[in-house]
């Protein structure tokens, strides 16, 4: 493994998140130079004691058992489109982790370069999407008189959303275009 170290910047070196247990508060914590000072002195330490158990004939899956998460690691990886998409749904979101939003972005990079038009999709449909419970869906089906659906229906055409995407919103409310 190569001897890097991820170590947050200065402008990372967040206070804990009152509201999100995994996410950090937009205000830096005191004395963020030595901290992150600290960090990078027990990066090295880990890596140096990594060194000198190999060097002492000890098998590397035992010698590495001090090394820290935030080591850089390398590896392959094989996924099918569909669990990759739920892989981005979940790191992309805002709530996530900074540092792995910052990964869910440089690989949703690639996805968007290699398969644009069902990323678009993943977009349109799951991404920007949201979800609506059974309650909710019910609320809203018993909003609309059948005049309204009818009326929705022409609006959204002449909005230019195409049928067969007003027959969906349409299903979801329960009318039929």
């Amino acid at each position: 493994m190569p001897a890097d170290f991820y170590t947050p910047e200065l402008s990372r070196m967040n206070r804990q998140s009152a509201s999100n247990k995994q996410g950090s508060d937009p205000e830096l914590i005191e004395h963020a130079e030595p901290v992150r000072a600290d960090m990078m002195f027990v990066h090295k330490q880990a890596r140096d004691a990594y060194e000198d158990y190999l060097e002492a004939g000890l098998a590397k899956e035992l010698a590495r058992i001090h090394l820290p998460l935030a080591q850089y690691t390398e590896f392959v990886w094989k996924i099918d489109l569909h669990n990759l998409m739920h892989f981005l749904k979940l790191r992309l979101d805002g709530h996530a982790q900074w540092e792995i939003r910052q990964y869910g972005e440089a690989l949703a990079t690639l996805v968007k370069a290699v398969v644009p038009l069902a990323y678009e999709a993943f977009e349109d449909y799951h991404l920007d999407a949201i979800s609506l419970s059974k309650p909710t869906i019910q609320q809203l089906q018993d909003l609309l008189t059948e005049d309204q659906r009818a009326a929705l229906e022409s609006r959204l055409l002449e909005q230019g959303v195409s049928p067969r995407e007003v027959r969906e919103i349409l299903a979801t409310l329960g009318g039929a275009a």
